[in-house]
């Protein structure tokens, strides 16, 4: 489903005139099936927020190519319904002065689908199935608590049926009691509509309760993989010690 192959990325260091270079992503490559969640995990850093811009489109690798369904993800249509995210700073992804039946519809807007009418049935749908009632259809951001608000973006990103999800720290801005209710809520998710995410996180124990193999990132490099069933095997020292800082979550369902 996707391919990423020798996938490199440096940033300008030193200001708009400078030649220096910092590298981020250095030679990364992986593949992903259909159904599967992939972690990424890395201290802040580490890179794995640039890999997951460059997955959706936002922004572009320097060398290397990432292909979804044998297709360039830098092609819109190659993205377009096929690909979506949820970020971390859920309070400046959507626009403030959008209501929230506004900001679940804006994307099927642009596909072209529905009417008003059908457009709010299926706003108050999606609410559903993240755990909203359609009473917040008229909430605007400021009105919503941080889970109501992760929620909504949650809501957003599957509005047009995504075969794919990238979860970039999606839950690390969020208290640990609600981490919990929107890690269960992305379980339920994947298993009904058949989704494969990347989940990029500095936590394994949510890698762990979510995801089916895992990358580690450290330095702008895969340095490990593994299956989470096997992670007592990993061998390298830096995975070893992202093991060892975890702060177990608690009341996750299993």
């Amino acid at each position: 489903m996707l391919t990423v192959r020798h996938v490199n990325k440096t940033y300008h260091n030193g200001g708009f005139f400078s030649n220096n270079r910092q590298p981020v992503l250095f030679d990364v490559s992986f593949e992903m099936k259909s159904g599967e969640c992939l972690g990424i995990i890395g201290e802040s850093g580490s890179g794995k927020s640039t890999l997951g811009r460059l997955i959706v489109g936002i922004e572009k690798p320097d060398r290397g190519e990432i292909l979804f369904q044998g297709q360039n993800v830098w092609s819109r249509e190659a993205r377009l319904g096929h690909i979506s995210a949820v970020f971390q700073d859920y309070s400046s992804s959507i626009n403030p002065y959008f209501t929230v039946l506004d900001a679940i519809s804006e994307m099927l807007k642009i596909m072209g689908q529905c009417d008003k009418k059908e457009l709010t049935h299926m706003v108050v749908n999606l609410l559903k199935q993240v755990g909203l009632n359609a009473e917040y259809c008229n909430k605007l951001p400021h009105e919503l608590s941080g889970g109501e608000a992760q929620r909504v973006c949650i809501a957003r990103a599957i509005s047009t049926g995504p075969q794919f999800l990238v979860l970039d720290e999606a839950i690390s801005s969020l208290d640990a009691s609600v981490q919990t209710q929107i890690l269960n809520l992305l379980k339920e998710l994947k298993e009904r509509y058949q989704m494969s995410y990347l989940f990029i996180t500095h936590d394994i124990q949510a890698v762990t309760y979510l995801c089916d193999r895992v990358l580690f990132f450290h330095n702008g490099q895969v340095i490990e993989q593994s299956s989470v069933s096997k992670l007592s095997q990993i061998k390298n020292e830096y995975s070893k010690k992202l093991i060892s800082s975890v702060i177990p979550f608690e009341n996750i369902k299993k």
